[in-house]
């Protein structure tokens, strides 16, 4: 099972890196490390206590317990990772717990992998995410189909949106055919360097481009 976990999810594909349209931003011209606030991001150190430590074992009831200690330390730590664009080593292991999906127990691929990474790379991790995703939203990069990891939105707002469509389109006497596609291991199978060169199209440049491409 580590070997299986271990192995890239890709591997055997082959992916042209197509030509990509730069986009026109209308809030901010890029999104760079120099522009997140680390002070704020670690004053009170939103994080819940029933998160289960990474590698490095620090616990996040600590991180609360300590925060008015720890939040100077900790945005240092985070400025010079983003502006030497690098994630301390440490912050890339991980601890992979197997989910039983379903079907026979005795088959790797029936399970779910579970990464428990270190609480303090889970807190910038967090922050990077929210500044891209309100860099995108800011500038109208995101399409209005979008309902996954979106604040305000969920598969609930996905299912009144597509049940409107079906409905108007059934009072005008219009039939509605569906198609739907599960991809498997989806996840698993995006490609690394396509991913990269969408956020550079979408004005994720500098210390943040390096950072996550790290």
């Amino acid at each position: 099972m580590r070997q299986f976990f271990a192995a890239p999810k890709n591997r055997g594909f082959q992916f042209l890196i197509p030509t990509l349209t730069w986009y026109t931003l209308k809030k901010k011209s890029t999104i760079r490390g120099k522009q997140l606030p680390m002070d704020l991001a670690v004053t009170s150190l939103h994080i819940s206590c029933f998160l289960s430590p990474g590698p490095d074992g620090i616990h996040p009831t600590l991180l609360r317990a300590c925060a008015s200690s720890l939040k100077t330390p900790l945005a240092m730590i985070y400025e010079e990772s983003l502006k030497t664009g690098c994630l301390p080593p440490d912050w890339k292991k991980t601890n992979i717990t197997p989910i039983h999906k379903s079907g026979k127990k005795n088959n790797a691929s029936n399970y779910r992998p579970i990464n428990l990474c270190s609480v303090p790379a889970k807190l910038m991790e967090g922050l990077v995410k929210d500044e891209v995703l309100r860099h995108l939203i800011d500038n109208e990069l995101i399409l209005s189909s979008q309902h996954g990891f979106l604040p305000g939105k969920s598969c609930t707002s996905n299912l009144l949106s597509y049940m409107n469509e079906v409905t108007a389109a059934l009072d005008k006497g219009i039939s509605f055919d569906v198609i739907m596609i599960d991809f498997r291991r989806a996840f698993d199978l995006v490609p690394f360097e396509h991913m990269l060169k969408k956020l550079e199209a979408h004005g994720i440049v500098g210390d943040v481009l390096r950072w996550i491409t790290d």
